[in-house]
């Protein structure tokens, strides 16, 4: 009975407690008019919110009765200050602003606040929007909700509660300064020195005049300050002007391209005309869309410029136009109806063979190689774990490990040999990137399922291989340097080579001496998917009236001869443990003399995207 009535007290105490830190009036739910500016910044306000007096609303609900409650009132306050106090809200330095009173208030309602109300709540802001702080960047407003019973008393903490999920940002960044103008193909880009503003920088806006079909489509960013200065340009023609681009005024309407981050220092502009001048200026701005006023305006032309497919059309190439293209004909309807047919006539007789056969052919690729890779050659290992002496003579009899399937990451130096292509009158791949390799990354995937005595193992091989070439590309027209006709456009070419070669690995010499060395030969068809681009405009050609696209798929042989280097010998107990676990036979390094002869097999109309190189890298069997 004793432990029962402490238990009963206990819970009164409790009861008790609850009861006098109950909050009497609460807000939930709070919406504002307008979509606000992003999931981040959705309650935030702007310059532009505050001009255009957005309406904010809070729903309420007051607990218990309404007769024991006073007034309703709404203050703002900032960050710290304690709108509770009576000294922050009546007394001589006072640093709450009220904005809303209600004597009567109902049990829930709703109460209206502007966007214009709660920041012009703040210090020091005006009843025109304008901060004089200026201090760019979002500050902490507080609403406080308060059920004031009399005239110069403090506000119990359960008859208040407050709101602080949206800031008050009306001051746009500082802008860019040190603008330069660089030429692009139906382009501009403006280079420029970051806003000194930078921990208030949500990206950059570009301004161009005039406009053109694509840049009506683009709008501005949202609202605009006259407040605040915008950057110092330097560079552009002296007398660049315009009549609605105006330097040092608030933003206009035609916005052309923009850059997101705060340490961007530039911006592009597409879809512009070549040959005709445009005034640009640029504009920094803030997370709620704050903007700064327009840069100093800089004057240019878009110019074409001379990629690297244009200067390989232009010398007599005949590359290019898709991937249906092989040799110069372009696959129709009635090509790919055979393909099609083709393609039926092995799915008929796939449906032909058992029902296991049918299931196998519904699975995907990648399963099936994963199914292979997943079929460790484990369980046929030796148990044992050989000694670490690699002399034949000293080590205790083992059967050999026999191994069915290899896999290879390789890389090399590739020059694609584009100007070995017949007819043409130039050296576009040299003149345009010059006569540096470029880097090569592979990979092949073997099956050897036959095995010829004394020799070693055959069977199919497919490699997949990777290289690309990127640089400026030259101003068309200009007969200057490199250097000094170089443009802001990247030209760049990427080539995709794959082969199915029949792969020969010489590995009984290894097998039966224990010498680590596996002689290897690879031959079979191959093909080089590539494709030219650049930065920005068109990268197709028109020849004959019809338009050439730049990307193809050239067909040769490949060809590969080489050795690997079995590095088991080093340890060979280790080497034992990797087989035992993981079914990896052995671990090797190699080198081979690669032959990719991707010419169209001399055919024609394909783009020479081969090369002849010396390839290394890392292999393994199971």
């Amino acid at each position: 009975m004793r432990a029962l009535a402490a238990a009963l007290f206990g819970l009164s105490i409790l009861s008790s407690a609850s009861i006098a830190a109950a909050q009497n009036i609460t807000v939930t739910n709070v919406t504002r008019a307008g979509d606000g500016h992003g999931t981040d910044h959705k309650l935030d306000i702007s310059h532009a919110d505050c001009v255009a007096a957005e309406e904010f609303s809070f729903p309420y609900s007051i607990s218990g009765s309404l007769s024991a409650v006073g007034t309703l009132e709404v203050w703002i306050g900032e960050g710290s200050i304690d709108c509770a106090t009576d000294e922050e809200r009546n007394g001589a330095s006072a640093q709450c602003e009220q904005v809303y009173a209600n004597a009567s208030p109902k049990q829930t309602d709703t109460i209206t606040l502007t966007a214009q109300q709660i920041a012009t709540g703040l210090l020091d802001v005006d009843a025109d929007c304008t901060d004089n702080t200026l201090s760019p960047g979002p500050r902490a407003a507080k609403v406080w909700f308060l059920l004031v019973s009399g005239a110069g008393v403090d506000v119990d903490s359960a008859d208040l509660t407050t709101w602080s999920d949206g800031e008050v940002d009306l001051i746009p960044p500082a802008g860019p300064t040190e603008l330069d103008l660089l030429q692009l193909d139906s382009g501009l880009a403006v280079d420029f020195t970051p806003s000194v503003d930078t921990d208030d920088i949500d990206g950059y806006n570009a301004y161009c005049d005039p406009p053109n079909d694509v840049l009506a489509t683009v709008t501005a960013g949202s609202g605009g300050s006259t407040a605040g200065t915008g950057g110092a340009g330097g560079g552009g023609s002296g007398d660049c002007t315009s009549s609605t681009l105006v330097a040092g005024q608030p933003p206009s309407s035609l916005a052309c391209g923009s850059a997101q981050g705060s340490t961007v220092s530039e911006v592009k502009v597409s879809g512009l005309d070549n040959g005709t001048s445009y005034a640009v200026a640029v504009t920094a701005f803030d997370a709620v869309g704050n903007e700064s006023t327009l840069s100093t305006l800089l004057c240019g032309k878009p110019q074409p410029v001379d990629d690297f497919f244009t200067v390989y059309r232009g010398d007599g190439g005949q590359g290019g136009g898709g991937l249906c293209t092989i040799a110069g004909v372009d696959l129709g309807a009635g090509d790919l109806g055979i393909l099609a047919v083709v393609i039926g006539a092995a799915a008929a007789l796939v449906r032909r063979r058992s029902a296991r056969a049918r299931k196998l052919a519904r699975a995907s690729l990648p399963l099936l190689g994963l199914l292979l890779l997943a079929w460790p050659r484990a369980a046929r290992a030796d148990s044992s774990i050989p000694d670490t002496n690699w002399r034949q003579k000293s080590r205790p009899y083992e059967q050999p490990v026999d191994t069915q399937f290899a896999f290879e990451i390789r890389f090399a130096p590739y020059w694609a040999a584009v100007d070995d292509e017949p007819g043409l009158t130039g050296k576009p791949y040299e003149d345009t990137f010059g006569t540096d390799a470029r880097f090569y990354f592979g990979l092949e995937f073997d099956w050897m399922p036959l095995r010829i005595p004394y020799v070693g193992m055959v069977g199919p091989g497919f490699g997949w291989g990777y290289t690309w070439a990127s640089e400026p590309a030259r101003l068309q027209g200009c007969t200057g340097t490199t250097e000094a006709c170089a443009s802001e456009d990247t030209t760049s070419l990427s080539i995709m080579p794959m082969h199915l070669s029949v792969v020969l690995r010489g590995d009984e010499l290894m097998r039966r001496t224990g010498v680590p060395i596996v002689p290897y030969a690879k031959f079979g068809p191959a093909v080089g998917v590539w494709s030219a681009s650049k930065s920005s405009g068109d990268p197709s050609v028109t020849v004959d009236g019809k338009k050439v696209d730049g990307e193809g798929a050239t067909w040769g042989l490949n060809l590969a001869l080489g050795g690997m280097f079995a590095l088991n010998w080093l340890d060979a107990a280790s080497a034992g443990r990797l087989r035992e676990t993981s079914g990896i036979a052995h671990v090797y390094i190699f080198g081979e003399w690669m032959d990719s002869m991707l010419n169209g097999f001399g055919t024609g109309g394909q783009m020479y995207v081969g090369t002849s190189t010396f390839a290394c890298g890392f292999a393994g069997d199971f």
